[in-house]
């Protein structure tokens, strides 16, 4: 039993006496930052040129709908959306779900963009 006291009693000093290495001190510090945008995402999305009249549009891209009772779901540039979400392109949101169209506007209004279904190998 006094052999387990004192190996436990080195194994915490010598915990207590570490510092940390300056990699580990660099990664805690930026484990904590808050990141501006997921650096796991790439995005699909295709955009239009830029006219100096013109503002840059997004292209969306609707490849899948799956309807399980009330519930719609719709496949926009990948990602898996309901009715009211966010899409993944900041500042737009999807409004309604059907089979063979979605319709996506603005946050806060605006122009409705009506993006129909785009099926594999038609």
């Amino acid at each position: 039993m006094d052999l387990l006291r004192r190996v436990i009693g080195e194994a915490s000093d010598a915990v207590n006496k570490s510092q940390p290495s300056e990699v580990d001190t660099s990664v805690v510090s930026l484990a904590q930052v808050v990141w501006e945008r997921d650096p796991f995402y790439r995005e699909r999305l295709a955009h239009a040129p830029r006219n100096a009249s013109q503002e840059e549009a997004p292209h969306f891209v609707y490849s899948g709908y799956l309807a399980v009772g009330e519930t719609k779901v719709a496949v926009i540039n990948g990602e898996e959306y309901e009715v009211g979400d966010r899409l993944a392109l900041p500042g737009f949101v999807l409004r309604s779900i059907h089979p063979k169209w979605v319709v996506i506007a603005r946050e806060g209004g605006g122009n409705a963009i009506k993006v129909t279904l785009e099926e594999e190998g038609l």
